[in-house]
């Protein structure tokens, strides 16, 4: 069984994209919730590449 399961208020994304940031204004603009990169569509944990890279592109994210 896997470990996550998405629903309304987890998002599970197997790697980084820019498109993210829309997800997370939808979050945001609704009552909130989980965006869990790193894990497939199906709940599996894949793990990610570069995780110093991607944990520095997501705290540079902006307003665009």
């Amino acid at each position: 069984m896997s470990q996550y399961i998405e629903s309304e208020k987890v998002e599970l994304k197997a790697k980084y994209t820019d498109a993210i940031c829309k997800e997370i204004v939808a979050f945001l603009n609704a009552n909130g919730g989980q965006i869990i990169i790193g894990v497939d569509d199906i709940g599996n944990v894949i793990g990610v590449d570069k995780i110093d890279e991607t944990l520095k592109r997501i705290s540079m994210m902006k307003n665009t």
